[in-house]
This record gives structure tokens, sequence and C-alpha cells, in this order.
């Protein structure tokens, strides 16, 4: 079974994906998001976390959270696939 915020983040993973939220588009903060889906801040903070460690969303000091281009997320996949790769071979 899912946590709430493992849930949350994968619906608005789907709508990033589809287009229905677009890049560059700024999220609502931590307290509007936690506000409307009547959860806490602290679960509202793992669901961004938990987008932003998947290359989906990013954090601007003091403006906000916004939606990555598709090219930032695929060089930020890229990345971690390569990092993830190098130390699996390290293990090796």
């Amino acid at each position: 079974m899912a946590f709430q915020y493992q849930i949350l983040a994968n619906q608005i993973a789907k709508k990033i994906r589809s287009g229905e939220i677009q890049p560059n588009q700024k999220l609502n903060s931590l307290r509007i998001f936690s506000k409307n889906h009547n959860i806490s801040m602290t679960t509202a903070k793992a669901c961004y976390e938990l987008l932003e460690s998947q290359g989906l969303i990013f954090v601007k000091y003091k403006s906000g959270y916004f939606v990555r281009t598709n090219q930032e997320q695929i060089r930020n996949k890229s990345v971690f696939q390569f990092i993830l790769n190098s130390y699996h071979i390290q293990e090796k």
C-alpha cells in the first residue's frame, strides 16, 4: 500500500507526462497544496520532494516549485542512470 504523498506524486506525474501540467508551469505553494488536498505540510513537502527526485519538478529559491521542461527531464534521467550504472559497475 502506497503512502498518501506517493499517490499524490503519481497523480501529478501523470498530469505532467500527459501535458495537462505544462513545462515551466508554477505549482501551488506547499501551503495551498496541503490545504487543497487536506494534508499536512509535511506530506505536501514529501510529495514535491519525490517529484523533484524523479526529475519532474524543480524548486527556485523564494519563487516556488516549477515543472521541468522535457529536455531537462531527459537530461536528469540520463545523468541519474549514468550514475547508477557507474555504481553498479564498481560493485562488480
